[in-house]
């Protein structure tokens, strides 16, 4: 499981030239994302995305920092009902 901003693994100017952002993010008024990617014993169990809003700050390290407490949890959660 992993938790990362956007503009952690590319930068602000390159990703607002994208397609994708072209596409999906400016229509939606959203500017910024944070990922929680889920698994467990290599299987993927699930995403959570969050948007920020055009005109506001990136997610800060607090906030990547608490969803990330939050991440073994869930996944722990998510592949638990998949036993079931």
């Amino acid at each position: 499981s992993i938790v990362y901003r956007e503009t952690d693994i590319i930068s602000d100017d390159m990703r607002v030239k994208t397609e994708y952002y072209q596409k999906v993010y400016k229509p939606n008024n959203w500017h910024y994302s944070l990922q929680m990617i889920m698994a467990k014993e290599k299987k993927f169990l699930g995403v959570v995305t969050m948007y920020r809003n055009i005109g506001k700050n990136d997610f800060s390290h607090d906030e990547v920092f608490l969803v990330d407490t939050l991440k073994d949890h869930m996944a722990y959660r998510l592949w638990q009902q998949k036993q079931t």
